[in-house]
C-alpha cells in the first residue's frame, strides 16, 4: 500500500506529489462531481481525506474498498492473516491484502466458476510505475500464494464456455481489460492474458463454437500475438484504427459499429481435410553402392572459401561485409578473380541490398567495375519477411529467371522474423532451412549476411549472431574480423565441404571499395608483430630487453616475451644478458663504396645494414643506417664491433650514455658488449650493456 494506490482507486483531476484532488465516488453528488471536492494528502504518519462537500472518510473509503486503518503507514503492507492453509507451503495472502495494493486485479476461475488464480497490477516502489502481470495461485480459505503454480487458462472461462453453448459469438483479445470493456457491454470476450501467453492447447475449449473474432493490438506484440492465435484457431480477423478496442470505444465508436465491422467480414477459409495417403516407404542404399557410386567433384564459386549451398557471412556493423560481398557476388558475375587471386565460376546474380540506396550502392560498385558492367547482375532494394511472403517471392523470381545461381541477402536480419517465449532455435532452424531448400530444390546457392555476437566466443562460430539452428544448417560459414581503425582484417572460413578451415588476412582499399587477400591470417599477423620488433631494434640500435619493446610497441608483456621467444628460436634474434639484437645470420653488409680495409678510416660511413626476407615472406625489412657510434679512444684507435660477420658498426665505451670513467673496482668491471670487449674505461653494473667478465667467451655479435 502507498500513495499511488490509494490514489489509482478515485479519478485524478489533477495531482502535485504529495497532494491530489480527485472526484468524490459517493452518489451525494451532482453531476458526478464534475468540479472534483475530495483533497487527498500525504502526512508524516498518514494519508488524510477532505471532501469540500462534507462525506465521511469511512465512506469515501468504503465506496473504493478500503479502510480507516489503510490511510495509516505503519499499517501499510502489513499482511492481516498469518494463520498456514493447510495443504500449502510457504507464505500466503488475503485476497482482501493483495487487492488493496494493487491498482488492477482479474479473476480467473476455473470451468466450475471456482477461484483458480489472481492476476494484478501494481506500483512498485522503487520505479514508482505500473507493473504488469503479477500472479497469485488460489490456496484456499480466500488466501492466495505469490506466483503462477498452476497450468494457465483462459480469462473468464465458465462465461466463455456458456457462450458457446448458446451459440453467441466470441471476441478474442490480447489484455483482460479490452476483455472487460466487450463484457461491459454484453459480449463473450476471453484473452490468455498477454502478447506471448496463447498456447495451441486453448483451441479446445472453441471446438464448438460457432463464430470467433478476434481483435488484435494494433502494434508488433499485437499482431504477433494474432499470428499466435491464428495458427491453431480459425476466425475472423478485424484490424481496427486505434491501438486496442479499449481505446476505439473511448475514441467515440459503439458496440453496434464494431458488430457490423464482423459483420461485412469474410469467414475464414474452412480447413483443408486432411489428405489420407499411405507415408511413402522407406529408401536405402548399402555401404558397397556408397562406396562404388562416381560423385562429381565439388563446385566452388569462389575457389577454397565459398562451395556452392547456403553461406552465412557475419561480422560487426561497419567493418566492410557488405563491401566483401560485393566483391565476391560482382566477381562471380564477370567470372574473374576476385580478392586478387581466387578464381570465381560465372553466373547470374540476384542482390538484396536491403540497408542500402541506390547512391551508396553505385559509389561501391563504380571503382570496382569501371567500365565493364555485367548484365548478369541484379539489384533489389527490398524483399518482405520470409515467412510473410518473401520465401514466396523469391521462389517466384527464381522460376522467371531459371538462369539465376547465386542469391545475396544483405542483411538477413531486415527479413527475419523475431522471436518470442525463447524458441529462437526452432524460429531461426525454419527460417535457414527454407533457405537451404532453394539450393536442394533448385541448385541456387545463397549467401546470407549477418551480424556477429557483442560478447566474443572461443569458437569463431558461435560469434554469429542468432542461435545454433542457423550455423547449423548452413553449409559454409564466414565470420570477417577487424578493428575498426585497421585497413586489415582476418576471413575465418569453415563448412561442410571446406576440407581445411581457411584464416585469410584481408586488406581494405576503402578508395576503390575492395578487399585483397595478403595470405595466411597467422602467417600475415605473425609476420607484422615480428617486422615490429626488427624495425625496433634497427631503429634504436641497441640491445633491447622484453620490458623495453613491451613500453614501445604497448602491448601484453608475456605476449612480447613469447613473440621474442620465438624468434630466438627461429634464430632471428640473439639473446645476450636478457636483452636482444637482430641475429648476424639474418644481416647483409652492402658493398663499401669507401676503403673498408683500413679499420681506422672514419670515413667508412657507407656501410648499409639490410634486412633479408628470410625472417617472413611478404614482409620486406629495409633500414640505411649509418655508423652513429664511430668514435676514437684516447689512444687515437676506433674500437670496433670485432669480428662480426657483415657487420662494420663502431662504437667505443666512451661513447656509450652509461660510460663512466669513475666508477672502478674489480666486483663492477666488466666488458660492453656493444664494443665487443675493450671498451675505455669500466662499466657500472646499472649499464643495459653490461656482462661479467667470466662471461666473455666470444664476442656478442
Amino acid at each position: 500500500m502507498n500513495l499511488d494506490v490509494i490514489l489509482s482507486k478515485f479519478e485524478v483531476a489533477k495531482s502535485n506529489g504529495s497532494s491530489a484532488q480527485v472526484k468524490c465516488p459517493l452518489p451525494t453528488h451532482k453531476n458526478g462531481d464534475k468540479n472534483p471536492s475530495l483533497t487527498i494528502t500525504e502526512k508524516d504518519e498518514e494519508i488524510l481525506f477532505h471532501c469540500h462537500a462534507g462525506c465521511k472518510t469511512e465512506e469515501i473509503l468504503k465506496a473504493v474498498g478500503l479502510e480507516m486503518k489503510d490511510l495509516f503507514k505503519k499499517n501499510w503492507n502489513k499482511e492481516e492473516y498469518s494463520k498456514p492453509v493447510p495443504g500449502n507451503n510457504g507464505k500466503t495472502y488475503s485476497r482482501d491484502w493483495i487487492i488493496k495494493n494493487s491498482t488492477a486485479h482479474y479473476d480467473y476461475n476455473d470451468k466450475d466458476n471456482k477461484p483458480y488464480y489472481l492476476k494484478t497490477r501494481y506500483i512498485s516502489r522503487e520505479t514508482r510505475e505500473e507493473v504488469k502481470g503479477c500472479y497469485w495461485t488460489y490456496a484456499g480459505q480466500d488466501r492466495y500464494k505469490k506466483g503462477l503454480h498452476v497450468k494457465p487458462i483462459l480469462y473468464k472461462l465458465p462465461e466463455l464456455l456458456q457462450g458457446i453453448r448458446e451459440k453467441k459469438p466470441i471476441y478474442i483479445v490480447e489484455g483482460e481489460k479490452d476483455a472487460d470493456t466487450l463484457i461491459k457491454a454484453g459480449l463473450i470476450a476471453t484473452t490468455s492474458g498477454g502478447s506471448t501467453s496463447w498456447k495451441p492447447e486453448f483451441a479446445e475449449y472453441f471446438k464448438d463454437a460457432e463464430e470467433k473474432i478476434i481483435l488484435p493490438d494494433q502494434d508488433e506484440a499485437g499482431l504477433k500475438y494474432k499470428d499466435e492465435i491464428i495458427s491453431s484457431l480459425s476466425g475472423k480477423v478485424i484490424n481496427l484504427d486505434k491501438k486496442d478496442v479499449t481505446d476505439w470505444i473511448s475514441a467515440g465508436h459503439t458496440i453496434e459499429e464494431l458488430q457490423e465491422l464482423v459483420k461485412n467480414t469474410s469467414p475464414p477459409p474452412g480447413p483443408v481435410e486432411e489428405q489420407k495417403s499411405e507415408y511413402p516407404p522407406l529408401v536405402g542404399f548399402t555401404l558397397k553402392e556408397l562406396m562404388e557410386e562416381e560423385f562429381p567433384p565439388i563446385k566452388y564459386l569462389v575457389q577454397d572459401i565459398l562451395p556452392e549451398g547456403l553461406t552465412i557471412l557475419a561480422g560487426k556493423p561497419k567493418i566492410g561485409k557488405s563491401i566483401l560481398a560485393l566483391n565476391l557476388s560482382m566477381s562471380i558475375a564477370r567470372g574473374c578473380l576476385t580478392l586478387g587471386k581466387l578464381s570465381t565460376e560465372k553466373t547470374e546474380v540476384a542482390y538484396f541490398a536491403l540497408e542500402d540506396n541506390k547512391r551508396r550502392l553505385k559509389k561501391r560498385a563504380l571503382p570496382i567495375l569501371k567500365e565493364n558492367f555485367p548484365e548478369n547482375f541484379t539489384f533489389f532494394n527490398s524483399l518482405l519477411p520470409l515467412t510473410k511472403g518473401g520465401y514466396e517471392q523469391l521462389n517466384s523470381y527464381l522460376d522467371s529467371h531459371p538462369e539465376v545461381k547465386f542469391i545475396v541477402i544483405d542483411t538477413i536480419g531486415r527479413v527475419k522474423p523475431p522471436s518470442y517465449s525463447g524458441n529462437s532455435y526452432e524460429v531461426d532452424t525454419q527460417l535457414y532451412s527454407k533457405l537451404h531448400d532453394i539450393y536442394l530444390k533448385r541448385n541456387v546457392s545463397v549467401l546470407v549476411i549477418t551480424h556477429t555476437k557483442k560478447q566474443e566466443a572461443l569458437d569463431f562460430i558461435d560469434n554469429v549472431t542468432g542461435s545454433a539452428g542457423s550455423t547449423g544448417v548452413a553449409d559454409t560459414v564466414m565470420v570477417l574480423s577487424k578493428n575498426r581503425t585497421e585497413k586489415e582484417a582476418v576471413l575465418k572460413v569453415t563448412g561442410r565441404d571446406i576440407e581445411e578451415e581457411q584464416e585469410l588476412a584481408l586488406r581494405l582499399n576503402s578508395d576503390l571499395f575492395s578487399w585483397e587477400i595478403l595470405g595466411s591470417a597467422e602467417f600475415y599477423t605473425q609476420s607484422k608483430e615480428r617486422k615490429e620488433i626488427i624495425d625496433i631494434l634497427l631503429r634504436e640500435e641497441m640491445p633491447m630487453t622484453n620490458k623495453d619493446l613491451q613500453g614501445l610497441l604497448n602491448k601484453n608483456y608475456n605476449a612480447i616475451r613469447f613473440l621474442t621467444w620465438k624468434m630466438e628460436k627461429d634464430g632471428i634474434l640473439l639473446k645476450i644478458n636478457n636483452s636482444y639484437v637482430i641475429s648476424p645470420s639474418y644481416v647483409i653488409t652492402s658493398t663499401n663504396t669507401t676503403n673498408t680495409a683500413n679499420t681506422t678510416n672514419t670515413a667508412n660511413s657507407a656501410n648499409s645494414i639490410e634486412s633479408v626476407s628470410d625472417i617472413v615472406s611478404s614482409v620486406s625489412l629495409e633500414k640505411n643506417t649509418a655508423n652513429t657510434r664511430n668514435a676514437i679512444d684516447t689512444n687515437g684507435k676506433n674500437t670496433t664491433v670485432s669480428d662480426a660477420s657483415g657487420v662494420s658498426g663502431k662504437v667505443t665505451c666512451k661513447s656509450c650514455e652509461y660510460f663512466n670513467p669513475g666508477h672502478g673496482g674489480l666486483s663492477a668491471w666488466g666488458s660492453c658488449k656493444v664494443g665487443g670487449g675493450g671498451g675505455y674505461g669500466s662499466v657500472p653494473k646499472n649499464c643495459r650493456f653490461y656482462i661479467k667478465k667470466e662471461e666473455i667467451t666470444e664476442t656478442p655479435f
